[in-house]
């Protein structure tokens, strides 16, 4: 209990400096839209005001695109990503169909130019301790579009496509 109020004393401070700062230089920050992600083992959280108000505490927090969760596990990056290339292989299917519209090489340019980049984002960042659940949650966004470009049949091995 102790090591809670330090902390979140320390941090009230930190965040009326940086008020004071933004101020000076005529920046608003709105304490409504403002959170906090804690990255401890501390089960109940720090209580960090900002003007008065009491700042929520996430237990993911999006910044840039990336999806970053409290165990840094990169689980929710990967959910999400796999939620927007749900989305862009529903496109794909609209564009290219299943047996006519767009050829071969434009469906594989879509797949380089859309998906694989949405699953890339922060690779550098959460690839480092990738385990075999993720490894496999990756395979599974993958496989429609790899299916829809080779034209294989839906039993077709993953790692064959």
């Amino acid at each position: 209990m102790l090591r809670q109020t330090f902390l979140g004393a320390l941090a009230t401070e930190a965040l009326r400096i940086l008020k004071i700062w933004s101020d000076r230089h005529g920046l608003k920050i709105s304490a409504v839209k403002t959170s906090y992600l804690l990255l401890s083992n501390l089960v109940r959280g720090p209580s960090i005001f900002w003007e008065g108000r009491r700042i929520k505490r996430v237990r993911v927090l999006k910044y840039l695109g990336l999806h970053i969760d409290e165990k840094l596990s990169w689980s929710q990056h990967i959910y999400e990503m796999g939620k927007k290339d749900h989305q862009h292989y529903r496109n794909l299917q609209k564009i290219a169909g299943g047996g006519w519209g767009l050829n071969q090489k434009m469906r594989i340019q879509l797949y380089r130019a859309v998906a694989e980049r949405t699953i890339a984002h922060a690779a550098s960042a959460c690839s480092r301790d990738i385990t075999q659940k993720q490894i496999a949650t990756l395979d599974s966004i993958q496989r429609p579009f790899l299916i829809n470009i080779t034209g294989a049949y839906r039993t077709a091995p993953t790692a064959a496509l």
